[in-house]
This record gives C-alpha cells, sequence and structure tokens, in this order.
C-alpha cells in the first residue's frame, strides 16, 4: 500500500514516515509534503493508495487540498490528523468522504487498526475494479443504470485512464435489416481490429435493439491522427467485410454522462448515407455545416408514374422511380426533406391505386411505406419498398381493355363524388388523362354522356332516401348535390316523368 504523508510539522511528518516503514513492509512511503500545495503535486505524480493529511496547515490547509483533489477527479484514501476534537473538522470530512481520522498524538495502536482496515477496503476494491469491464461500465450507462460513485470513477480512471468529463470518440456501425447475417462478422473484425492495434484503445458493445454496434475509442491518441486511420482504414476495411451492408457514423462524445445523447445523435446521422452513400464515415459535426438545397422534380414524372399505376405498366413505373432518384441525387438533400418528399411520391401512387381500388392490403401497406421510408438509410430500402408497392396493385377485371378499365374507374369516382359536384375536368385530372379524351371513352362505353350519367347517380340516391327515409326535399336536395328542391324536382320530373312526392306516395 503506498502512502503519503502532509503534515506541516517537521518532527510529527518524519516520526509518521519512521513509524509507518516500521509497522509493516506493505506500508510504502512515496513521499511526504509539509503543505495542502505541495500535496496535491505530491497526489499527481505518485498516485498513493492512502494519504495521511493534517487539517492545519500553512497556504492550503487540509480540507481545501482535498476538496481541489476531489475536483480534479483524485480520490486516494484518506486518513485525516487533527489536534482538534471540534465536530465541526470531522463533519467537513465527512462531507468529503473522509470517515478515518486520528487525533494528535497519533495513539500507535488506533494507526495500526486504521491502516489495516483501510488495507483490506482496498482489497475489496481492487477486486471490484477487476470484475467490472468498461464494456459493463458502459452498457450500463447506456442502459440508464449507472450511479456515478467514487468506486467507479477509481476504476475508469486507474484501468482505462478515462477520466469524469474527459472525451471519447465513438463510431456507430448500423446494420438495420442486416443486423442478425452480418453481427457476427462485425465482432470478428472489431476483436480483430483491437488485437491488431493493441495502442490504440478502443472498446465496443453490441447494439440489438438499434441493431447496430457502438464502438468507443478511449485513451490519450491525437484525434487528427485517430481520425484519419477510422476514416482511410477502419471503414473501408469493414465495409468490404460487410459487403457494403454497413453504416458508418463518428462523434465526439464529451464526457460518459453524454453517451446517451451522442449515440442517439449518432442514430440519427446515419440517415445521411442517403446522400453520401458507402463507404463514407459521417462526421456528426460536419454534417451540421453542410449545405442543403430543395428537392424538386418534375411533376410530369409524378404523372408518369400515376399513368403507369392506372395502366399497370410495371417497366413504365420502374422507370419513372429510377428518374425520381436520380433527381434526388443531383444535389445535396437533408435526409428529413429527402424522406419527406419520397412519402408525397409514395402518396400520390397510393391515392392513385385507392381511386382504381386496385390495392390490396390498402392500410397495412401503407403503414409499411411510410415506416419503411421514415427510416430508410439507403435508396436501395425505398426503391424496394416502392417496387412491392406496385407489386401489389392489380387490375380487378384482367380481360379489361384499358379503355374499359378507364370508364369503370370513372364511373367509380362519379358515383362517389356526384353530391360534392364533381366536374369532368376533375375526373379526368384524377385519372390523367384529357377531358375529351375521357369524354368520348364514356359515350362510347356507355352511350351517355358524363352530365347524363352524372344526374342519373343523383336521382338513383334522391329515390332511395324519398322511400327510405322522411326527409325533407329541401334535406334531399343538399344530399344529393343539386342547388334547390325545385331545381332537383324539375329534373326528377323528366326521369321518371312525376315530381319526387308523387313518386314516394305510389311507392310507400
Amino acid at each position: 500500500m503506498k502512502i503519503a504523508v502532509i503534515e506541516d510539522e517537521k518532527p510529527i511528518r518524519e516520526g509518521l514516515v519512521h513509524i509507518l516503514n516500521k509497522i509493516s513492509p506493505e506500508y510504502q512511503v512515496v513521499g511526504s509534503a509539509k503543505n495542502g500545495a505541495e500535496g496535491l503535486i505530491l497526489l499527481e505524480e505518485e498516485m498513493p493508495d492512502l494519504i495521511m493529511l493534517d487539517i492545519q496547515m500553512p497556504d492550503m490547509d487540509g480540507l481545501q487540498m482535498l476538496k481541489e483533489a476531489r475536483a480534479r477527479g483524485i480520490y486516494t484514501k484518506v486518513i485525516i490528523l487533527t489536534a482538534y476534537s471540534d465536530f465541526s473538522y470531522a463533519k467537513k470530512a465527512i462531507e468529503l468522504g473522509i470517515e478515518n481520522y486520528l487525533l494528535k498524538p497519533v495513539n500507535l495502536t488506533e494507526l495500526k487498526k486504521t491502516l489495516e482496515k483501510i488495507k483490506e477496503e482496498l482489497f475489496v476494491e481492487q477486486r471490484g475494479k477487476n470484475s467490472l469491464s468498461l464494456e459493463k461500465i458502459l452498457k450500463d450507462i447506456l442502459d440508464g443504470e449507472y450511479e456515478k460513485n467514487e468506486r467507479l470513477d477509481a476504476v475508469l480512471a486507474d484501468n482505462y485512464g478515462i477520466i469524469q468529463g474527459h472525451s471519447l470518440y465513438c463510431m456507430y456501425i448500423f446494420l438495420g435489416k442486416y443486423y442478425e447475417s452480418e453481427k457476427k462478422e462485425v465482432e470478428l473484425f472489431l476483436e480483430e481490429l483491437k488485437e491488431h492495434n493493441p495502442e490504440r484503445k478502443l472498446c465496443w458493445l453490441p447494439r440489438e435493439k438499434q441493431q447496430a454496434a457502438l464502438v468507443c475509442f478511449y485513451g490519450k491518441e491525437d484525434v487528427s491522427k485517430l481520425l484519419k486511420y477510422v476514416k482511410h482504414s477502419v471503414v473501408p476495411a469493414c465495409s468490404v467485410r460487410l459487403h457494403d451492408r454497413g453504416v458508418f457514423t463518428w462523434k465526439e462524445c464529451k464526457g460518459l454522462n453524454r453517451l446517451t445523447e451522442t449515440e442517439l445523435e449518432l442514430e440519427k446521422a446515419c440517415g445521411w448515407h442517403l446522400i453520401l452513400g458507402d463507404r463514407v464515415l459521417i462526421e456528426c459535426e460536419k454534417i451540421l455545416q453542410m449545405r442543403t438545397y430543395q428537392f424538386i422534380y418534375p411533376a410530369e414524372l409524378e404523372n408518369r408514374a400515376r399513368r403507369a399505376v392506372i395502366h399497370m405498366n410495371a417497366e413504365e413505373f420502374t422507370g419513372c422511380f429510377q428518374k425520381f432518384m436520380k433527381y434526388g441525387r443531383i444535389e445535396v438533400h437533408s435526409p428529413q426533406e429527402l424522406r419527406e418528399v419520397c412519402i408525397r411520391f409514395a402518396y400520390a401512387i397510393i391515392n392513385t391505386a385507392k381511386e382504381c381500388g386496385t390495392l390490396r392490403d390498402e392500410e397495412l401497406m401503407v403503414q409499411r411505406v411510410l415506416k419503411t421510408i421514415l427510416g430508410a438509410v439507403s435508396w436501395e430500402e425505398i426503391e424496394a419498398v416502392m417496387m412491392e408497392l406496385f407489386s401489389r396493385i392489380e387490375i380487378s377485371q384482367i380481360n379489361q381493355t384499358s379503355s374499359e378499365y378507364l370508364v369503370q374507374k370513372a364511373l367509380t369516382i362519379m358515383k362517389e363524388c356526384y353530391s360534392d359536384g364533381i366536374t369532368l375536368e376533375e375526373t379526368a385530372r384524377r385519372l390523367h388523362v384529357t377531358e375529351q379524351y375521357l369524354g368520348t371513352q364514356l359515350k362510347k362505353e356507355t352511350g351517355t354522356s358524363f352530365t347524363e350519367t352524372v344526374r342519373k347517380f343523383k336521382i338513383m340516391h334522391v329515390k332511395e332516401l324519398l322511400l327510405d327515409t322522411d326527409l325533407k326535399l329541401n334535406q334531399i336536395a343538399a344530399m344529393t348535390g343539386f342547388s334547390n328542391p325545385k331545381y332537383m324536382s324539375k329534373v326528377f320530373k323528366q326521369e321518371e316523368g312525376m315530381l319526387p312526392n308523387e313518386y314516394r306516395r305510389i311507392n310507400a
């Protein structure tokens, strides 16, 4: 046990050094000092297991020195020496974590007992230190189970050279859906990295819930050299091993108390892989400084994709989406905006399929598309879910011609929306065709014009309400899209040969 004696009275100081050397060869006096200022220097140079500290000293007293040592992260065991039995001194010592204090003149028997007690405490603590790996400590911090205390601070400082408040440098390897298939390869790679580079201090944790691995570099290595090594050696080598299935992010963690916050930022930064691509180390500090641009693509591209859905043209749809992705790669966009634009494009396709009534498992598919795009870190993920979306779209009547199919969809829209005043222009816009073309096809397939067809739907609804409800004519007119009950009665008579009230009375 290494001991330092800090006492301003020379006879007492020299006497304690002599006594300690005589009590046991296990007690090695590594130095002595005559005041608190010298004592701090001695502590930092020798890092003793125990100090015997006088309270009353010139320049800097014992309690002041002890407070400063604690502030510097030094948690050496202490025996307070005082000629004062005043409780206030003992109270201050206890507040600083000191439970051992002896009154002057020091009783030899009490000194031996106190030294033996401290030796046993150090033995137990050292055994505990050896059982606490850095991986375990970091995991406890991330899981919210870490409670700051002197013993753990001492473990981090003594075993790993990590002082509270000092920085670690974190690399995040995100695997996403490839986590299960590639986690073993990541483990092998990181263990080899530790073995082949013993001078570089690192530890890593599997983060199963996040589908990633967190690597922490610590120690006194030059940061610029470390970053260069990670960017140009670690990331390319690991990428090759993972067949470019990993995303790598980097951030300085300014103290262990910020490790959870740092991991969240590393995870969020993975989205920049959409913009920066494979085999790149995404530095959190640098992406904050990147200039981004609005994601704009031609409206006609979306219209073409919608027409491809209507006509079930897989080749055209694939081509449209590939061009959409090219527009997304022309300039730098924030991941958030890029994902939002992708979602808008996806909803244009979904709404078209809904209007056509051809989307299977509609709600589940919408949820899947939304979830995938919001969490996407690669264009491959977005493209895959868009292709899956298209594959869920089917034509209800396989043998229909395209014109028959178009008319069927137009009739569906007209039937659902006639009470809202749907027009030929609006219906044609929804189906991505011209008004003239839609009007021609409607007349060809049904023998009636758009206006005549809408009017028939309205009259059918009026008849249902007349027979099934007690609603007044003004209420029925409002519900079926007529401007007023008088006009509704006129149209009804033209179609049915009698007025609405007469129809209700005869068929009641």
